[in-house]
């Protein structure tokens, strides 16, 4: 699922379009969701889909039009009827124009 979220003076409103100074949110993204976005924004595939591997580690990747930034984040999962605390990766990928 993509969603595109822009700052306005009175709060963060969804738009339609990609633009300058949007937020692109991808919530477990579809192929052709990812292609659409790499190709759009000119962000490598690979850098896109790096966020949904659950094994891949923190780091930051400066490329020449954007900057990646990988980092894990506390979720919750249920296992045998119990809460328990796991790390997920988080991707946020900013460039000139765009986050």
């Amino acid at each position: 699922m993509i969603e595109i979220l822009k700052t306005y003076e009175d709060g963060i409103r969804q738009i339609n379009e990609i633009e300058a100074g949007c937020w692109i949110v991808m919530t477990d993204p579809s192929a052709t969701e990812l292609l659409e976005i790499s190709e759009t924004c000119h962000i490598d595939i690979d850098h896109l889909r790096a966020p949904l591997d659950e094994e891949e580690r923190p780091r930051i990747y400066v490329e020449d039009y954007y900057t990646l930034i990988l980092v894990d984040i506390p979720t919750v999962e249920e296992k045998n009827n119990k809460d328990r605390f796991i790390t997920i990766p988080l991707g946020i990928i900013v460039g000139k124009d765009i986050i």
